[in-house]
């Protein structure tokens, strides 16, 4: 993924690293328009993470298992159709427009929100977290509609009852495969990152695919990786394990160049001219 990709891929207002300041800055704006009851749920409501984002990995455990959502919010898709999402970001264009001095910064920093949502490509998608905050927002002010503000209900769970007695329903045992795995590409100092605090990412991995194993380990000086699950869920934890992998060098990749970049700016020689100057000290 290139460097403009990323900077352009949709991530939720909430809890995404780029937007989630602009988020804050939005409610603050706003917040003599949300009364205190509904102010704090709009961010609940807009979230679009899931168990595959990344965003947490910072957080202690508790809060993330906290903050992650287990089931997908499914009212979207009917409500926001792609005439409607248009729909919403003129009324919000329009507010702003209406109801803010186009001399105080408020209007300024409202304008340049909705700009950079839309240039970003947070808008391109109709279930995008953007274009739900548009649409809450469309609900909230014309309609004064706050269902959306609360977390859908949770489906019942079906119970088999026979004679009066519950049964609880028999899962056949599934055979288990092994697969030997290396990732050369993944320092072993850079473990950790790989893991996360506490192994929270595999063990966010293995608790999506119960019964699964992943130990850990090094051969030859590689990060060697034993996997053990069904065949069907074997391949995708492999394809998550190497997206993972990716991303940690990605992470170190662009922090290097940084700090080479700090060093080039403060006149500091980068850690291949300390190596030069003591192989000259040595002869």
């Amino acid at each position: 993924m290139s460097e403009l990709d990323y900077l352009n891929e949709p991530q939720c207002m909430k809890h995404g690293a780029r937007w989630r300041a602009r988020f804050q800055q939005l409610m603050n704006i706003l917040r003599a328009k949300f009364t205190k009851q509904y102010f704090h749920k709009v961010g609940e409501a807009i979230c679009t993470c899931g168990p595959d984002d990344d965003i947490f990995r910072f957080l202690p455990e508790k809060i993330q298992e906290k903050r992650i959502r287990k089931s997908k919010d499914t009212r979207w898709a009917e409500l926001i159709t792609d005439e409607v999402a248009d729909e919403c970001y003129k009324y919000f264009d329009n507010y702003i427009e209406t109801n803010f001095d186009k001399t105080k910064d408020e209007y300024g920093h409202l304008k340049d929100i909705l700009h950079v949502l839309k240039e970003r490509g947070q808008l391109s998608s109709r279930l995008n977290s953007a274009n739900r905050f548009l649409y809450v927002f469309y609900k909230f002010d014309k309609d004064k509609d706050t269902s959306l503000l609360n977390p859908p209900p949770e489906p019942p769970k079906k119970e088999e009852v026979k004679d009066g007695v519950k049964e609880e329903p028999m899962t056949p045992a599934v055979p288990l495969e092994k697969l030997d795995m290396h990732l050369k590409s993944l320092r072993p100092e850079d473990v950790g990152n790989f893991i996360g605090k506490k192994g929270i990412h595999i063990r966010r991995l293995l608790k999506e695919k119960q019964g699964s194993k992943i130990t850990m380990g090094k051969e030859e000086g590689h990060v060697k990786i034993e996997i053990e699950a069904t065949k069907e869920d074997l391949q995708e934890i492999k394809d998550r394990l190497l997206q993972r992998e990716a991303l940690v060098n990605q992470a170190r990749r662009q922090h290097e160049e940084s700090v080479r970049q700090y060093n080039e700016m403060m006149g500091e020689p980068s850690s291949m001219d300390y190596q030069s100057a003591e192989e000259s000290m040595d002869q």
